[in-house]
């Protein structure tokens, strides 16, 4: 009787997992003949999104909030 259990429940499991796959692949086709640019495309612009993110947070990693105008200069101690 267990080894019927679990062969119905492999089954199940097997079921869904290749459901899974197939939508899966279903989403990546559509997102394909969707894409409002070609890969190289997207993938530019994607590479220019982060190097500018990259470029900002360095920028803001080295700014003195000392220089920020508001700063509480009560809070810096000598």
């Amino acid at each position: 009787m267990k080894g019927a259990k679990q062969a119905m429940t492999l089954d199940k499991t097997l079921k869904y997992a290749g459901l899974a796959i197939a939508g899966g692949a279903v989403g990546a086709a559509i997102g394909m003949l969707i894409a409002p640019a070609s890969g190289a495309e997207t993938r530019k612009l994607i590479s220019d999104r982060i190097q500018s993110e990259r470029d900002e947070f360095l920028k803001r990693l080295r700014r003195d909030p000392r220089r920020e105008e508001g700063y509480p200069y009560s809070v810096i101690s000598a």
